[in-house]
């Protein structure tokens, strides 16, 4: 037997060869080994009295049809109860854990004597580290899996997680957050990553586990239209959680399949309000992950719907105007934004002449002159979620005005105040960058400094770190009449910090551009603002089209100013 005992330098390359091709694993090296002497890659050679081999004939042997083929034979082998372990396993993917076939036991599921994985590892299908268990090759898992019958298939999904879901809270539907409240600190515009946005992130939780496994059933599995409700309505649940965790994607995921569970016809009595909270979600979700041209389709689906009544559609519309003013879809935003604000009876002038925006100003100034600023600034009742959605629906439309330089801009702030002050939010951080905006045109229109001085300490007064667009306006157009220059660009290199930490990623690059003209006008050394907006000219241009064109301007005027004239910009 010396012939199988050969020097470490004569096998290295061939063993490095085999474990490449088998990953390691003994099965698929022992395998590919007897494949090699069958098809005489590697010989015995009398003149060398050992056994031989070339390499290159080695490396070119395509392992993956004969490792399937080793698969599928032992499968056949197995004992059925083993075969159905594996069946249930390969159920939740290439691994999972082995607590989840804990919670099986006891049930139709569990096969007679148990899930030996023991037997399955000693036979080298599954593998076990900690408490995970996991296939030894994906093509063990894809073959088990596949060569079940779709409709065994279907059952088998329904089964695993009607099991899962009895111990959890997916049928009492405890109250949660809608999915749109999450929002508020997740501004994320470029969601980026190439994950599957038709599988969850992460599951987070046994409920998740359980819906997914109905899921993957699919709604075709189910004729009962009173279960695909329940399972759409499990969707739901998951998606909140989600979204409480700020996993979007995984959100968007379960809004996805809950809507599917509601079929063609989602807008039918007994599913209405379940399915304009999935368009709603679905909408925020795209939304948050960056698929800001999907909002469109499920908040239309909502808006379009004969059985939504529009107070109902407020955070469809909201979503809506939201989409199209990242998109820079301005005008549309703005005349999309004033109608709604026109049903909501907003009294906003259709003409934004001069003489209309001073006689605006002049109501406002009226109107506000009838509360004292103690009880404008004293905390008053919650703000109601109608209210609030309102709030954001002006808010989307402020901002499309202030970046298309649009006169309804006085007129919306005229507006947000009035109503802000006649229902006794005007404490609200909703309300405070209406607010700075008013503050601002009364110095700019009216030209009154202690006017704007008091509106300004008003939104100091009733603003809080999170609302980035308010401290924008405030310290960007009208605060820097009363602070020095170098105090407003700290001010607003903060708000960069903030609106970065919490994902606002729009209003961190519109503040930074304004602490940049900031340090220009307050006389910053050239070379130090051109190294800014050199530093940060790729981040800008991959969130804001709108704002790149800006900076590349304001970038070749830096350059004239420092005597460079040959650089691309």
């Amino acid at each position: 037997m010396n012939e199988m005992k050969l020097l470490r330098r004569l096998i290295h390359r061939l063993a490095d060869i085999v474990h490449k091709n088998t990953s390691g694993h003994a099965i698929f090296v022992v395998e590919l080994l007897n494949l090699l002497l069958r098809e005489s890659t590697i010989f015995y050679s009398p003149q060398r009295l050992r056994f031989d081999w070339d390499c290159d004939r080695v490396s070119a042997v395509k392992t993956g049809d004969n490792v399937a083929g080793l698969i599928i034979s032992n499968l056949t082998s197995l004992q059925p109860s083993l075969f159905w372990t594996l069946c249930v396993i390969s159920c939740f993917g290439f691994k999972s854990e082995t607590s989840l076939l804990r919670l099986l036991h006891g049930s139709s599921l569990q096969p007679e004597g148990g899930f030996n994985l023991v037997s399955l590892v000693e036979k080298g299908f599954v593998e076990l580290s900690g408490s995970v268990v996991s296939f030894s090759h994906d093509l063990i898992q894809q073959h088990v899996y596949e060569k079940m019958p779709i409709d065994q298939r279907q059952k088998l999904h329904m089964n695993i997680g009607t099991v899962l879901a009895a111990r959890t809270t997916l049928d009492s539907m405890l109250p949660l957050q809608p999915v749109e409240a999450r929002l508020e600190q997740h501004y994320i515009c470029d969601g980026g990553g190439e994950q599957d946005e038709n599988s969850p992130l992460s599951i987070i939780s046994l409920s998740g586990i359980a819906t997914s496994q109905i899921n993957k059933a699919g709604p075709e599995s189910i004729s009962d239209r009173n279960q695909r409700i329940r399972f759409a309505g499990w969707n739901l649940h998951v998606s909140k959680q989600s979204a409480e965790k700020s996993s979007f994607r995984a959100a968007l995921y379960y809004c996805k399949n809950g809507i599917r569970f509601l079929g063609l016809d989602p807008w039918l009595d007994e599913a209405c309000q379940l399915s304009v909270q999935l368009h709603e979600g679905a909408a925020v979700a795209s939304f948050a992950v960056g698929n800001v041209e999907d909002v469109a389709k499920y908040a239309n689906a909502i808006i379009d719907s004969e059985k939504v009544d529009f107070e109902q559609s407020l955070v469809a519309h909201y979503m809506l105007i939201r989409s199209l003013e990242t998109l820079g879809n301005y005008a549309d935003t703005i005349t999309r934004g004033l109608a709604v604000l026109r049903q909501l009876n907003f009294d906003i002038h259709a003409a934004p002449s001069p003489a209309v925006v001073a006689q605006t100003m002049i109501q406002t100034s009226s109107i506000a002159s009838q509360y004292c600023d103690v009880i404008i600034t004293r905390p008053n009742q919650a703000i109601h979620s109608t209210q609030r959605n309102i709030m954001k629906i002006i808010d989307s439309v402020a901002v499309a005005c202030f970046l298309s330089v649009s006169p309804y801009l006085p007129l919306v702030a005229c507006a947000t105040v009035i109503y802000s002050l006649q229902r006794g939010i005007f404490h609200s951080e909703e309300s405070a960058s209406a607010i700075a905006i008013f503050g601002y045109f009364k110095v700019f229109l009216e030209g009154n400094l202690d006017e704007g001085k008091r509106w300004g300490d008003l939104v100091v007064a009733i603003l809080g770190n999170s609302n980035a667009r308010a401290r924008i306006y405030l310290y960007g157009l009208l605060y820097f009449w009363y602070i020095p220059i170098k105090d407003s660009c700290h001010r607003l290199h903060e708000t960069y910090t903030i609106s970065m930490q919490c994902g606002d990623v729009d209003s961190a690059m519109y503040a930074l551009c304004l602490d940049w003209r900031f340090q220009f006008y307050g006389g910053e050394k050239l070379s130090i603002v051109l190294s800014n907006y050199v530093e940060y000219m790729k981040s800008i241009m991959r969130y804001s089209k709108e704002l790149a064109k800006q900076v590349v301007l304001r970038k070749i005027n830096l350059n004239l100013l420092v005597g460079i004239t040959d650089e691309d910009p």
